[in-house]
């Protein structure tokens, strides 16, 4: 009885049910090497989605910075007026009309 309370197989008296529960525990077995390379697919596949969804953050932001730069620059050079220039950067309109010059 011993040995089903037991959380460490190297505490085990009956040996059967110690290499099982090193098997299941991944103790070097072909159950361990299964589950590290399940962990380290999971591991890669999370650090992949990360970087794409960082990288396309990132884009995003660049592609904001760089309408609220031409904006900024419509405005000064007063060619157009602040409704075509948010039709032109697809920057709100509220957006546009906060930008000071």
């Amino acid at each position: 009885m011993q040995d089903f309370q037991c959380s460490a197989p190297n505490n085990m008296h009956n040996e059967l049910l110690a290499d099982r529960m090193r098997e299941l525990k991944g103790g070097g077995k072909p159950m361990g090497a299964a589950l590290d390379l399940i962990r380290a697919r999971a591991e890669a596949r999370g650090k992949i989605i990360g970087e794409v969804k960082g990288r396309s953050a990132g884009i995003a932001e660049g592609k904001i910075e760089a309408n609220l730069e031409t904006a900024t620059n419509l405005k000064r050079m007063k060619i157009m007026d602040d409704e075509a220039i948010a039709k032109a950067t697809s920057l709100p309109l509220e957006q546009v009309k906060a930008i000071a010059v």
